[in-house]
This record gives C-alpha cells, structure tokens and sequence, in this order.
C-alpha cells in the first residue's frame, strides 16, 4: 500500500483553500437554569416571537431532536417578550439595547452559554491544519469566509488563527445548541438585518485561486447567504482559466438534506463537475437528495411516524422493517444515479467526479467512473466510549481529504477518516484539540496511513447486482 509518510517526504506540502460562512456554537449545561421555564418557553416561543411583532418562520414549537433558523432579531424578540412576561426583566434592565436583554432571559432560563467556534467545514479545515507527522503540518491552507464585529466572531478569528481571510462586519451567526435529556434542540440564528455572513464577497477571493492550490473546498452552509451563486461562480470561472494540468480539485459539502435538494445548489454543482475534478461529502439523506431519489419512497411510511420527533423519530425508523427495506433501495437507486452521472462527465469532460457517502455507523460508499461503487467499514466504537457524535462527519471529511490529496487508495483515505471520525466522538468537543491530534499522529495514523482496510463487498451490504430487469432507472441530471 502506499504511504502518506513516504510520500510526505517528496511531494510538495498541498495547499487548499476552502470558502464557508463562520458559525459560533452556544453551548448550554442541560443540568443549568430553570426546566419549568425551559419547558415554556420552547411550548411557546413562536407566540412570543410573534407577539414582539416578528414572523417566527416556523409551524411547530421546537422539540427534542428539531434544528430550526430564526433570524437572530426575531429569537431576541421573543426571548425579551417570555422574560417580560415571566418577570426576568428589571425595569433597568429593559432600557438596556435588545442584544443585552435577550442575553439577559437566555441565561436566567438556560444557564450562561458556552461559546464555541463551529461550522462543518471549519471543522474539517481544523483538523487539516493540526494533523502533523514528525511535527510537520501535511497542509497548508487558507480559510474565506467573514466574521461578525462582536465578541463571537473574534472567538472564530482565532480558532482559525493564521489561517483565516476575512472582513469584520455585521452581527455574528450563530446557533443555539440546547440539551434536552439524551437529545437537543439547535436553534441557528442569522441575522436579518446586519448579517456578518453577507460580507463573504467575491474581492476576498481575488487572486487566491492559482495553480499552486491543489483543493478549494467550499461549504454547503454557503448556499444559506445571498453571494452563494456569485461566489460559485467566481471559484468556477477561476478554476476554469487555470491550465487544465494544473487545475485545482474543487470539493463540495452538502451540509443539509434541504441544501441538497435545492435547484440553484443542484446547478452549482452541475457547472462545478464540468469545470474541474470535484469531490462530494454527503451524508446519504444529503446524497439521496442531490440525486434527486428522496421523495415517493418516504409518503407511504408518513401515517406510522406521524407525530414523531427525535430520537423517538429515529428509532421508530430504525424498527421499522419495510422502512429500512425501501431506505436501502433508494440508497440503491442514488448509487446508480451516482455511477450514471459520473460516468457522463468523465466521458463527456474528461472530469473525475467522485462521491464520498456516509451512512452514520454504517458503511461508507465512495463512488467514481472508475470504480463505480465501494463499501467501506466504519471505524468500531462501544457506545459507552461515544460522548458526542457532532463533528464526525466533519473530521471523517477531514480524514478522507488528507489521504486523498497524497494519492492513497481509496480504501486508505477512508480508514483515516474513520480514524478521525473515532476518535472526536470521544471527546466533548466537535474539533481534536492539540493533544487528541498529537496522539493520532504519534500513534495510530502513521500505522493507518500506510496499513491496509477490511473491504465490504455489495453482496455482505444487500447491494448485490440487480439483474438487467431489476436494474434501477438512473435519474441522471445531464450537466446544461
């Protein structure tokens, strides 16, 4: 097999740049504040929002296992409304500016937040930047993005210190991480009025994007801002007058099911694959999406988890026989779609199209023209050891791209970023700090890097080869 540490020695140290909004976590002790006032509020909170004159964009009061976008205006609306009405506001106190209040009932219901740099590809591009061997970074790199001109944006400054190209403006985006029990509720609030994330314009890219960039990564939260299409469009454009020898890979993260699915995402993606050779992160929801395979298969299974939310949701799927059955042919049927479409492009543009698809502690699938489909087993963990699954994804990616940028198999790439993905499920936090990296890197990656992988065949998976009759219809979206 090779070895990353051999061809560390002789190939130049790759460069990258990745382009992604900034996100700060808040972070809350479930064990802190006050459960009765909790429990109100989230009962309530889209008629306290909109009795402080905001539209809350959302039907459902949040529950266990719910991520919701609020405009940050509109959730301090509502924070300042439930604390008036439950008397957490002094008279003083409600002559202070609507930031200061909010803060105000948010800690007296929740406890102080804990402020944490976040973000999926913040994330990946972390632990890109601190994975050493023999003391030596395997990446250098550029992170794009802005950042609010408040205390939460120099947290992200500096978690990315070094590394980062960014303007101060604005007001900080930021999500609201909530425990509730063995579950959470993510409350992400950008603003609506003086968004920091609407700074992240096409000058910061100038000149960035050359033939000494070996990768340009770009964040599927992106789409979430106006300059999504004018930022795409400007990397593309890039990239495409770049000598073709020389082009850069570019690398899309899906992000969300409801990113992936969208039309504009969907013809970004499209221009991206004729550009130049791209890589796709997906989780299978995500990659379902994209191939546009998520929709009839779902309607007859909506009467048995009506009302469902959570884990109580997850499980009720996971128990479900004909559920799982109809999951796994419509996992079938977005591999065919997959193959299909990559297929079309390294034929029709002469472009290696590749799909890197997660199935939570199940397998991993890579798919490519050239080896259409591959199923990898997960790195093993004892649910005992789990303590927090948020950045698995993240750090696999993260894993999978630095095997992938110094040419390893497959099947290597792939263990590292099993590896990764291991090891910050064990850890609090979504990013490996400098100890947990230096462990990896003195201990088990060197081994991973150049050691072998178990490979899962289809028939082990339930994915043996149709017959010709049985064959799936590919649902193959032909770049315009």
């Amino acid at each position: 097999m090779a070895s990353i540490l051999s061809a560390a020695r002789t190939q130049k140290t790759p460069n990258i740049i990745a382009i992604e909004n900034s996100v700060v976590d808040l972070q809350y002790d479930d064990a802190a504040g006050d459960a009765v006032l909790k429990n109100d509020l989230f009962s309530h909170l889209r008629e306290y929002i909109e009795s402080a004159g905001h539209a809350a964009g959302f039907e459902d009061n949040p529950r266990a296992g719910d991520m919701c976008l609020i405009s940050a205006e509109a959730f301090d609306g509502g924070l300042i409304a439930f604390g008036k009405a439950k008397n957490l506001l002094s008279a003083a106190d409600q002559t202070l500016d609507s930031v200061t209040q909010a803060e105000i009932v948010r800690t007296a219901v929740f406890g102080p937040a804990h402020p944490v740099a976040g973000g999926s590809l913040a994330n990946t591009f972390h632990t890109l930047m601190n994975v050493r061997v023999n003391g030596a970074s395997l990446v250098n790199g550029a992170f794009i993005t802005a950042v609010g001109q408040d205390s939460y944006g120099k947290i992200f400054e500096q978690s990315l210190s070094g590394h980062i190209i960014a303007k101060e403006r604005g007001r900080q985006l930021v999500c609201h991480v909530f425990p509730t029990g063995n579950d959470r509720i993510l409350i992400a609030t950008p603003s609506k009025t003086n968004p920091a994330e609407g700074h992240i314009t096409t000058d910061l890219i100038d000149g960035k994007i050359t033939a000494d960039v070996s990768r340009i990564m770009i964040g599927g939260f992106l789409f979430f801002t106006g300059r999504f299409q004018d930022v795409m469009d400007k990397v593309i454009d890039d990239v495409s007058a770049i000598d073709e020898a020389q082009r850069p890979t570019l690398v899309m993260t899906a992000a969300a099911q409801s990113v992936a699915e969208q039309p504009l995402f969907r013809a970004e993606f499209n221009k991206a694959a004729r550009a130049a050779d791209l890589i796709v992160h997906a989780n299978t929801g995500e990659f379902r999406r994209l191939m546009d395979m998520d929709t009839d298969w779902r309607v007859p299974f909506h009467p048995a988890f009506k009302g469902l939310k959570g884990q109580d949701l997850e499980a009720a799927k996971e128990a479900h026989t004909a559920y799982q059955d109809a999951k796994k042919q419509a996992n079938i049927d977005a591999i065919a779609s997959a193959t299909a479409l990559s297929a079309h492009i390294k034929e029709t543009y002469g472009r290696d199209l590749k799909f890197v698809v997660t199935n939570g502690s199940r397998e991993i699938y890579t798919i490519t023209a050239e080896a259409p489909f591959g199923a990898h087993k997960p790195h093993k963990i004892d649910k005992s050891q789990i303590v927090n699954t948020v950045g698995a994804g993240d750090n696999f990616a993260a894993g999978f791209q630095l095997g992938d940028l110094y040419g390893l198999p497959h099947a290597n790439s792939v263990r590292m970023g099993a590896e990764l993905a291991a090891s910050v499920i064990q850890i609090p936090s979504a990013r490996l700090d400098d100890q947990k990296s230096q462990e990896l890197t003195l201990g088990k990656l060197p081994h991973v890097l150049s050691g072998g992988l178990g490979y899962l065949t289809k028939e082990a998976l339930g994915l043996a080869p149709l017959s010709p009759a049985a064959q799936p219809k590919a649902n193959t979206p032909k770049p315009r």
